[in-house]
């Protein structure tokens, strides 16, 4: 189980503790560029900054920098991911940047810029702080603590749901074709029986209103709700228009 990184020694930043912590690295790109050659159009873009766009990343560096402090991890965010726009080789910056995003659990896109820290700066205390992140990253992570965009990237398949009900049980079969980032479900297909009119996600619960329709079963709403239990299982209980009874049900993927 990954835990949530916080480094809890975080000293108050004065503007000119905060100036020389992201002094630009413009003198030291020449001899940089050729140890880190997966790097050199961002080193190439850093060293050739106006004096302008130098002061305008290093404010929003020392307004990320103090937001970082106080906790406040998606504003730190923002403002280092602009100053980043600006001065992208900037390995103190990266390293804040890429803390930040773990933080707010976007694991993938902070190892990304926990690297660049580690090769960017090496032997700086922001690289050596990279690097353990970096390694606590490399192990396994519970379900349970994984982000709303890593969950959703679990839905898109085939599932077989089983329905038990006081009257009695059913299967059916549905396919999951994407996921939007705001938690819209889109789905291929509901068995041959039934449409699924509305689907959502949200963290790992999950909501799922069909219509049925038929000389058999009439016309029926039946609302499912439930939540993924981990990445091949969903579960939870179902309530229909026709019976009032709570009916079970659980799926699995094909």
């Amino acid at each position: 189980m990954l835990p949530m990184i916080r480094f809890r020694v975080r000293p108050i930043c004065s503007f000119f503790w905060c100036l020389c912590l992201f002094t630009s690295v413009a003198s030291a790109q020449s001899t940089r560029v050729e140890s880190v050659p997966q790097y050199t159009e961002l080193l190439a873009k850093s060293a050739g900054l106006s004096v302008e766009q130098r002061t305008r990343a290093q404010t929003l560096f020392n307004s990320g920098f103090t937001l970082w402090q106080s906790g406040d991890f998606a504003a730190a965010a923002m403002a280092l991911r602009q100053g980043l726009e600006i001065d992208p080789a900037n390995p103190q910056a990266n390293f804040y940047y890429g803390d930040s995003l773990l933080q707010t659990r976007d694991r993938k896109n902070a190892l990304e810029y926990l690297t660049r820290a580690a090769k960017l700066g090496p032997e700086t205390p922001e690289s050596f702080k990279a690097l353990v992140a970096i390694e606590a990253l490399s192990k396994p992570v519970s379900f349970a603590e994984l982000s709303d965009e890593e969950t959703r990237g679990f839905l898109p398949a085939k599932w077989e749901m089983t329905h038990r009900c006081p009257w009695g049980s059913a299967t059916d079969t549905f396919t999951i074709s994407g996921v939007t980032a705001e938690g819209q479900i889109r789905t291929a297909e509901w068995t041959g029986r039934g449409d699924i009119a509305n689907a959502r996600i949200s963290g790992k619960e999950i909501s799922l209103n069909v219509e049925y329709g038929g000389l058999l079963v009439g016309n029926q709403k039946v609302t499912f709700r439930g939540h993924l239990t981990d990445a091949q299982h969903l579960e939870g209980t179902s309530t229909q228009t026709a019976r009032p009874e709570t009916c079970r049900w659980d799926a699995k993927k094909m």
